[in-house]
């Protein structure tokens, strides 16, 4: 707190915040892959507000806050969880296993399952002759969720994505589970049984991802528009005009995406 160069005041006001609502100090629960707990809510909305009401109050000026981000709790939203469920989280492992648990010992992890689950995305949609522009989109591992195993849920948590369209997102899941499908796990110490599938829950609020890129040369409907429009610059939006699009119009697919012949370079029977 002394690297804020904040008055007394200010300092105070975040501290009655605190404890205003019965906690005795601020402490999310960061193992739970569930942010949106009533527990983590609450905590969540006391740093958001506070930072808030911190910046308008002139105590971050070191730091050159934009306040007119500063105003976006969405966006704050976003940092937060990112910050609270992926770096937090990982500090206190390193700091709770004496420095044995190395940041790229776990991103190793993270990236081996995620071009595991590109490969198996990739290779289906060829197999089943989809259109190079949706290929395009899978073959891009910033595209691709991590997941994280849980013990209590007896399975690989996703995690959420940055930036996709519903439309998007609803159909990398469909795809998901298609391949699910496909891939029977064997019995015994067989080659088969070896090449079993993870398996991959998905939460109605999936947590933050650890690692945050945004793909390029992908064909500009996999954004959602507003997300689109708002987070890019005028000139990073233009790079993606000769970038096509992957999935027909809503007004063509309807409310869903999952099996539309329009997609694919084959005509419908």
């Amino acid at each position: 707190m002394k690297c804020m160069m904040s008055r007394k005041e200010h300092l105070d006001f975040v501290f009655k915040a605190i404890t205003s609502l019965g906690l005795a100090s601020w402490m999310p629960d960061i193992y739970s892959n569930n942010p949106t707990s009533l527990y983590n809510l609450l905590h969540e909305r006391i740093a958001i507000s506070t930072f808030q009401y911190m910046c308008n109050a002139f105590a971050y000026t070191l730091f050159k806050v934009n306040l007119e981000y500063a105003s976006q709790s969405a966006l704050l939203q976003q940092i937060y969880h990112h910050y609270v469920f992926s770096y937090m989280r990982l500090s206190r492992e390193k700091a709770e296993n004496g420095g044995n648990l190395q940041l790229a010992t776990v991103l190793e992890g993270i990236y081996k399952r995620r071009k595991s689950t590109r490969k198996d995305r990739v290779r289906w949609l060829q197999e089943q002759n989809y259109n190079p522009a949706v290929i395009r989109v899978f073959k891009s591992k910033h595209t691709t969720s991590e997941d994280e195993y849980d013990a209590a849920l007896g399975g690989y948590v996703v995690k959420a994505v940055e930036g996709p369209s519903a439309a998007m997102t609803s159909f990398a899941t469909w795809v998901d589970g298609e391949i699910a499908k496909v891939v029977k796990p064997g019995r015994g110490k067989t080659n088969r049984s070896r090449k079993m599938k993870r398996k991959r829950i998905r939460l109605p609020n999936p947590p933050a991802p650890i690692i945050v890129a945004l793909p390029k040369n992908v064909p500009i409907d996999y954004y959602d528009p507003d997300y689109f429009n708002v987070r890019f610059l005028p000139r990073d939006r233009a790079k993606f005009s000769n970038c096509g699009v992957a999935l027909p119009l809503p007004s063509v697919r309807g409310d869903t995406v999952r099996e539309h012949k329009v997609i694919r370079k084959t005509p419908a029977p």
